[in-house]
């Protein structure tokens, strides 16, 4: 699909290595953002594979390689994997377990939700709120209806330029947000 896409982009003058440079981080971008102590890398695949569609050796091969080349830039392997896609046809429990295999402390779906400790036992699975701009509703940005006095505090949506409210309530639950698609794809042209 990759040769299909980038010869329909030639037939049409759009060259696709200068668009990966303006819109992509290299990889010293990456490892500047990776040293502040509030960010973390997490691993996504080498080629954004709905990993539920693929045979379970090239899901793990996907999987593996692209921990492994965030290691070997970075020098710290992943804990953390944001599933392509990660809906319900993109990763089911073959690829849950596959993430636990590889020793992934944690991965995300994109199948909306708040974390509950009842999660503690689901960690590769788990739900997530997308502040892409697109898909966040009030409702799923408070764990419960909030406690009296609630905390409230607000995020800067980078792409939309919009408030969005984040609550919690008393402790009950934890909210893990992403505002990119849960992980770093680096520019292509200098991996």
């Amino acid at each position: 699909m990759r040769a299909a896409v980038n010869a329909l982009a030639e037939r049409h003058g759009i060259e696709t290595a200068g668009l990966c440079r303006s819109l992509c981080m290299t990889w010293d971008e990456i490892a500047a953002l990776s040293a502040d102590p509030l960010v973390t890398i997490g691993a996504h695949t080498v080629n954004l594979v709905m990993l539920r569609k693929a045979a379970e050796a090239d899901g793990r091969a996907e999987m593996a390689g692209s921990a492994d080349a965030i290691a070997a830039k970075l020098g710290v392997r992943p804990a953390h994997f944001s599933y392509p896609v990660g809906d319900p046809t993109s990763a089911g429990q073959r690829e849950f377990a596959i993430a636990r295999e590889l020793g992934f402390k944690t991965a995300v779906t994109t199948r909306p939700g708040v974390l509950f400790p009842e999660h503690d036992v689901h960690l590769t699975a788990l739900p997530r709120i997308s502040l892409n701009g697109e898909f966040q509703r009030l409702r799923m940005s408070m764990c419960s209806p909030p406690a009296p006095p609630p905390r409230c505090s607000t995020v800067s949506n980078a792409s939309t330029r919009r408030r969005i409210p984040a609550r919690q309530a008393s402790g009950r639950c934890i909210q893990l947000i992403s505002g990119i698609a849960g992980s770093i794809q680096p520019n292509p042209t200098t991996a």
